[in-house]
């Protein structure tokens, strides 16, 4: 199965995080951090789990320093949220998976939902 979440670099940043309207969850990640680590697998997960609302990438700061530095990412994990190329959120540090389901659907654009058809009487 391919993962769920796209790598990225400082060359392909700027192109994704323009993504249209659609919410671009960028998991700012490091080798060398426990916390970062762990939440590898609550990212792969979010990332399946909003399907047409979500596009999640993964860029590690040792590799793409250039990015973390512009995005003022110094220590991980730190996921920050766009649309539009525009920074609508971020979390940094030590945060649990309630925290993250929280701010990641505070920031979904809501579904629409198909109008039921009027019943006629008969």
């Amino acid at each position: 199965m391919a993962d769920p979440v796209v790598q990225i670099t400082d060359e392909s940043f700027e192109e994704e995080t323009i993504a249209g309207n659609i919410l671009v969850m960028i998991d700012f990640v490091s080798d060398w951090c426990g916390e970062s680590q762990k939440m590898i697998p609550l990212v792969d997960e979010l990332a399946t789990r909003y399907p047409g609302q979500l596009r999640t990438r993964r860029i590690d700061i040792d590799r793409s320093a250039e990015t973390a530095v512009r995005c003022n990412v110094l220590n991980t994990p730190a996921i920050l949220f766009f649309r539009g190329g525009e920074e609508l959120d971020r979390l940094t540090g030590k945060f649990g998976k309630t925290r993250l389901i929280s701010t990641l659907e505070g920031l979904l654009e809501p579904v629409p939902r198909p109008r039921r058809r009027a019943r006629t009487a008969r």
